[in-house]
């Protein structure tokens, strides 16, 4: 595993357990391809999310895309135009509480941050802050492996 990717599945680690979730994962486009996937995960029951693709106009991802800010989907956070069906990550990974954050470079979204828990429980602040945290570690990251090649 390169450089780029060590300090990726580290901090999906870290912020995993120091939210106490079930599963973090990490969704970036396809640099081939129009679409997004799921390129790292932590906690996950089987591996299958990297199967999975990530439609950017749908579900928690496409919202948290859109609006550029966190979405937190959990037992008293929750709309209407955004259901755990429309994910097939929160039904592969059996998720009842979700929170996406995108994480952002001066030229647009580098990815998005997922965290999730496979029991009903909500994401209080302190959660959604170690959220915009990490994604803001990652994106510096993303920033240096850009500047500096030989990091990825």
């Amino acid at each position: 595993m390169d450089g780029l990717n060590l300090m990726i599945a580290a901090e999906l680690e870290r912020i995993r357990k120091e939210t106490d979730s079930d599963f973090t994962a990490f969704a970036a486009p396809r640099r081939d391809e129009s679409s997004w996937r799921w390129t790292y995960a932590s906690g996950s029951l089987n591996g299958r999310y990297a199967l999975l693709a990530v439609k950017p106009g749908r579900g928690i991802v496409g919202a948290a895309l859109r609006t550029e800010r966190v979405i937190v989907l959990d037992r008293h956070r929750h709309a209407l135009d955004l259901r755990k069906e429309d994910s097939p990550l929160l039904m592969a990974e059996r998720l009842e509480a979700v929170a996406a954050v995108p994480v952002l470079l001066p030229n647009g979204p580098q990815g998005v941050l997922l965290l999730g828990a496979r029991s009903p429980m909500d994401y209080d602040s302190a959660s959604i802050e170690k959220l915009y945290e990490s994604a803001k570690r990652l994106s510096s990251v993303f920033s240096q492996a850009a500047d500096n090649p030989s990091v990825s």
